[in-house]
């Protein structure tokens, strides 16, 4: 939670390429030299580094992508660039359990840090982005939240309406399935057509906006109305969960799956469209931050309602309350907000 908000800066002030090569170099040694350690201190202290540099690396991407995609396209790049990210804990675990069955735990770390050698050398090929004014560390998190109206309202709509309901419920989710009758077999394949679902659609929800609006003002009414149906899914989702049907419980999980690819690319090109040239980066690392500070409290507070109610079906109706409010949030500020005087009017951001 703290990491990204420092990667964000970071981001902002050396250059995107700079900063995704400090942490896959960083990645690379923190892992190779895991390898070598045989005490539980040195193992702990390695994966603690590796945690926090590993923070930056989504900041790092998104921020890089915003500025090699043009405006036109970068819907359609966000959706392209965040595929792997959604493929990859799919595809990992399979790859790690093979290596380590074959090759024992060993030959995993030095797999590992073989890759973020590469990823590390790749990097060096890419151009660096540093913000104009970035050098001077224009601009602090609380002018960005004070005088970005339109931010502060998706900032604030995305911690009440998502982060929140999902981080008190999130725990205790397959248990209350279980407690409505749904099979271990039907949660898993439930959650599995979730996931196939906004993997199938990511790409096509970029793609779509980009081809169908291209000027600004129409790009900028089509950004929100994808935020505004995001924010509209979590809440229909939690209400139908309240119903305790196992079969609208199915529906709302798979068609919440095809919003949630849909809407990947247009939610990260409409936060670098609502941030200034010289604070996407620690606009971005203050959303991340925001957010994971967020689900710790949400787990915290699910954890003692369910303590006092004894019922993981009493948590919805508090869930419901906070997705509500987000979702007013959006609607009376950020949709009726013209975006920002710092935000950029274009695309080119960027001094190489």
């Amino acid at each position: 939670a703290l990491g990204v908000m420092l990667w964000g800066r970071l981001c902002d002030i050396m250059g995107s390429r700079n900063v995704l090569l400090l942490i896959c170099l960083t990645s690379f040694l923190t892992i190779f030299l895991l390898n070598f350690s045989n005490h539980w201190l040195l193992a702990f202290t390695l994966l603690l580094i590796y945690s926090f540099v590993w923070t930056g690396r989504s900041i790092a991407t998104q921020v890089l992508t915003a500025n090699l995609v043009p405006k036109e396209k970068l819907a359609s790049g966000m959706s392209l660039i965040y595929l792997p990210p959604r493929i990859m804990p799919v595809i990992g675990p399979l790859i790690g359990g093979i290596v380590i069955s074959f090759l024992g735990y060993s030959n995993l770390f030095i797999m590992a840090s073989l890759l973020f050698l590469l990823s590390t050398s790749l990097s060096f090929f890419m151009p660096n982005i540093r913000f104009k004014g970035g050098e001077k560390g224009r601009g602090t998190y609380l002018s960005l939240i004070r005088d970005n109206r339109e931010f502060r309202s998706y900032l604030l709509s995305i911690l009440l309406a998502v982060n929140m309901p999902m981080s008190i419920l999130g725990p205790y989710l397959t248990l209350y399935l279980l407690e409505i009758g749904m099979s271990e077999s039907t949660i898993g394949f439930t959650f599995s057509l979730n996931s196939i679902s906004a993997l199938i659609m990511q790409v096509p929800g970029g793609v779509l906006l980009d081809k169908k609006f291209s000027r600004r003002e129409d790009r900028l009414k089509a950004l929100r109305f994808f935020i505004t149906l995001s924010l509209l899914s979590s809440l229909i989702k939690i209400i139908i969960y309240l119903a305790s049907n196992p079969f609208l419980v199915f529906i709302a999980y798979a068609s919440s799956g095809i919003i949630d690819g849909l809407t990947t690319g247009p939610s990260l090109s409409y936060q670098i469209e609502i941030l200034s040239k010289d604070t996407v980066g620690m606009g971005i690392g203050l959303l991340r931050s925001a957010s994971d500070t967020t689900t710790i409290l949400g787990q915290l507070l699910g954890s003692l309602l369910l303590h006092v109610t004894k019922s993981i079906k009493e948590l919805f109706p508090i869930s419901i309350i906070f997705s509500i409010i987000g979702l007013i949030i959006y609607i009376k500020g950020g949709n009726k907000n013209n975006i920002s005087s710092q935000s950029n009017g274009d695309n080119s951001l960027c001094n190489t």
